[in-house]
């Protein structure tokens, strides 16, 4: 599911990627810390730890337990943004109360998951929202009938993106590391009946 637009491309992380187009990209990333601020376990100060990271997401894909896919701008190659999907073994195994809320296990419900960075210098300019709807739209297309979302109350901009995107806040819902649960669910389309 690679989406490609005149300055910017969201392509699939697999592990034959060349890792030297990633690593400056990431470390400006994950080592800023207005975007580690709600997720301080992504904090990547060296290039060691993206090193570790893309071993990571290599093993993920391999196993089918998530999906990177890497925004880059085309004026210069750089990865300027990261769009995580966890599958829906993933999300039993991680998110096991989403997975009850929205039914998981039962016949012809596929959860997935999202996690969403990009670097501060892209803010405000609508790439995050834009490419989150292509590809959740494409993953609609497939096999997915809900996808969530975790995220910190105070991340105004993440919240923003998700009412933008259609998606609905769990009610009085917070998880045991304090986030807020975000889904939204496949639209399936109503056949008239006569």
């Amino acid at each position: 599911m690679n989406i490609i637009s005149d300055q910017y491309r969201l392509e699939l992380y697999t592990p034959e990627f060349d890792w030297d187009l990633a690593v400056e990209g990431l470390l400006q990333i994950f080592g800023d810390e207005r975007v580690i601020r709600y997720n301080s376990n992504m904090l990547m100060k060296n290039e060691d730890a993206v090193i570790k990271y893309l071993s990571e997401t290599d093993r993920g894909y391999e196993n089918g337990i998530f999906y990177d896919y890497f925004l880059f701008d085309n004026s210069d190659n750089k990865v300027i943004g990261v769009i995580k999907y966890l599958s829906a073994k993933a999300v039993k195994q991680l998110y096991p109360t989403a997975n009850y809320i929205f039914r998981g296990e039962e016949p012809g419900q596929s959860i997935r998951a999202i996690e969403y960075f990009l670097n501060p210098d892209y803010w405000r300019k609508g790439l995050m929202s834009h490419f989150l709807s292509e590809s959740i739209n494409k993953l609609f297309l497939e096999d997915t009938t809900t996808i969530c979302a975790y995220i910190q109350p105070e991340n105004i901009a993440s919240s923003s993106i998700l009412k933008k995107l259609f998606f609905i806040k769990v009610p009085d819902y917070l998880s045991d590391q304090g986030q807020e649960l975000w889904y939204k669910k496949k639209q399936l389309k109503k056949v008239r009946r006569r």
